[in-house]
């Protein structure tokens, strides 16, 4: 953890946003071509698509049913509202609106969205094919989720290429953090400090001020880090949600209805993050339903009534963003 602190904090510190895109980049290479390399090794190892229907039925014939048994329903039902809140998400999310900000034009959006679109079809089509290839190889020897990517690979691949697993694994997390640093850092001295604080602070200045609350930041980071029990994909998930529920409706409102007003935004935040906090921290809301889901919905509806309510007052229009 150290060593990987060292890193991202040299890289982001000494290269800001331009270090970060290209390290994301090539940490997103890096984690594509981990998953395509581990199901294709999975498949010639199971002999084939033939052989890997055959093996894994014989254990699970469940498995292998397009309506997965019994279960098919809540199964099915669970992955649509688990992929409709992840995707309800991104709008929230500093670290990714921060890549729209960046560009240049709106001719790139194109673009942008084909690359976009064909990483995450090969990574998250290839994370839950290799979830499935991994049946007869770990069935019974694993108790972490998150531990079935390396444990997966220690089957299939010899020591080296098992490193480079962890090295696509470490990425990652790497591409999260250090676009989290970036986000905090540039908030903070952009938007509070140089406009609230010393307008008057120049361009040097500002960088020096940055670069010391980037350590500060990743030095809280870490030390939270070193406490935490947690699973990393349950912090995520709740982390994800908090960050969708506050800033997602308000910001989606501000860009697609005029009527938006600032005290709305204001509300559509607070009862985002209050929903999120009170859902995930209640046993049986939690089990229910992810909690991002509540909370957009809360969120969302808060902003809409308050700004009517407050419409005659200042309007924020895409001015907010």
């Amino acid at each position: 953890m150290v060593i990987g602190l060292g890193i991202i904090l040299f890289y982001t510190i000494m290269g800001g946003f331009i270090a970060e895109s290209w390290t994301d980049f090539f940490q997103g290479l890096i984690m594509v071509a981990a998953l395509v390399l581990m199901c294709v090794v999975g498949i010639i190892s199971l002999g084939g698509p033939s052989g890997i229907f055959s093996r894994i039925g014989s254990i699970d014939p469940r498995a292998v049913l397009l309506s997965a048994g019994e279960t098919g329903t809540a199964l099915y039902l669970g992955l649509i509202l688990g992929s409709l809140a992840i995707g309800l998400g991104y709008a929230g999310q500093p670290h990714i609106l921060m890549r729209y900000m960046a560009l240049q034009s709106t001719k790139e959006v194109k673009k942008a969205t084909i690359i976009a679109m064909t990483w995450t079809t090969f990574a998250v089509t290839g994370a839950i094919f290799l979830g499935f290839l991994a049946i007869p190889f770990l069935r019974g020897e694993i108790a972490d989720p998150e531990h079935v990517t390396l444990a997966f690979a220690a089957k299939i691949l010899p020591g080296w290429l098992v490193g480079f697993i962890l090295a696509a694994a470490t990425a990652a997390m790497m591409s999260t953090v250090d676009s989290q640093l970036l986000v905090a850092t540039s908030a903070v001295t952009e938007d509070i400090y140089r406009k609230l604080i010393n307008p008057d602070a120049t361009q040097k200045y500002l960088v020096k001020f940055a670069r010391i609350f980037t350590a500060v930041v990743a030095l809280i980071a870490f030390i939270l880090g070193l406490r935490a029990e947690r699973l990393v994909y349950w912090l995520v998930l709740y982390a994800w949600g908090g960050l969708a529920a506050s800033f997602g409706p308000p910001l989606i409102l501000s860009l697609k209805w005029k009527g938006t007003t600032r005290t709305g935004v204001f509300a559509g935040m607070i009862a985002g993050a209050i929903t999120i906090v009170v859902w995930y921290n209640v046993p049986a809301l939690k089990n229910f339903l992810y909690e991002l889901v509540p909370g957009f919905i809360f969120s969302l509806v808060a902003t809409w009534i308050v700004s009517l309510m407050t419409r005659k007052g200042t309007r924020t229009g895409t001015n907010l963003v």
